[in-house]
């Protein structure tokens, strides 16, 4: 969706963008062209309880992160508790989506790892590619010693690189794999690096601290709430 700077100042609503990768269940661009996903879902819920009116943008996350640290939209929809991040959004406890765990994948067919081994034991001249610019790929380098190289412009990207063999290895997100049509051509490691929680983040240059918290004590109630479990039900989601 092509979106203007006057559009989003002439809103009324609180503003929200995410990529326009697709991520289903969590987020992905419906036929319509919109934002969708039970994240999407969710967090129109939860503005809604706040009579709130609420519109999503999806767009590519280099530009979707920059302007809503530029504060020209008001929420990233999704962040992860990394300190660019802390500086730039108001990330507050009970604004959490889901706890994210990565894998590290290569082709079935010609192998560059061992699924048996562990991270620790992988080949020290073994590159491990990550999507540039995405926060998991700051903490897997900052948690784990590896030799990464950031060069997917996203993980949809990323796993069409390795499946045309011009990879040897990926890491990426576990939920994205398990619902790519052709994961079973890859080898993962049974091993899974636990990540950040991921959160919806308000921008400081646009939002309030207070709105955040308000927020937060929203999302905290709505997941108590029948419409949360059904919410879950329709995604075939167990727990977020």
């Amino acid at each position: 969706m092509l979106i203007t700077n006057a559009s989003i100042v002439a809103s009324q609503s609180l503003s929200f963008v995410t990529t326009d990768e697709d991520y289903p269940p969590y987020t992905y661009t419906d036929k319509n062209g919109q934002a969708s996903g039970i994240y999407v879902e969710l967090a129109k819920q939860v503005a809604q309880s706040l009579e709130q009116e609420v519109s999503f943008y999806a767009l590519p996350w280099r530009r979707a992160s920059a302007l809503a640290r530029q504060g020209k939209i008001d929420v990233l929809l999704i962040a992860y508790d990394i300190p660019e991040n802390r500086r730039n959004f108001w990330i507050i406890p009970g604004n959490e989506l889901g706890t994210t765990s990565y894998t590290i994948c290569t082709l079935k067919e010609h192998p560059a790892i061992d699924k048996n081994k562990r991270i620790t034991e992988l080949p020290e001249k073994l590159t491990i590619n990550t999507v540039d610019g995405y926060d998991y790929a700051f903490s897997a380098r900052q948690d784990i010693s590896l030799n990464t190289q950031a060069i997917g412009r996203s993980e949809p990207h990323l796993i069409s690189l390795l499946l045309g063999r011009r990879l040897e290895a990926i890491l990426i997100e576990q939920s994205t794999l398990d619902f790519h049509p052709r994961k079973k051509e890859l080898c993962c490691l049974e091993e899974k690096i636990i990540g950040a929680t991921e959160f919806i983040a308000f921008s400081k240059a646009a939002t309030s601290r207070q709105q955040a918290v308000n927020f937060s004590s929203a999302m905290q109630e709505f997941k108590k709430s029948p419409a949360f479990k059904a919410l879950l039900n329709k995604y075939q989601i167990k727990a977020l």
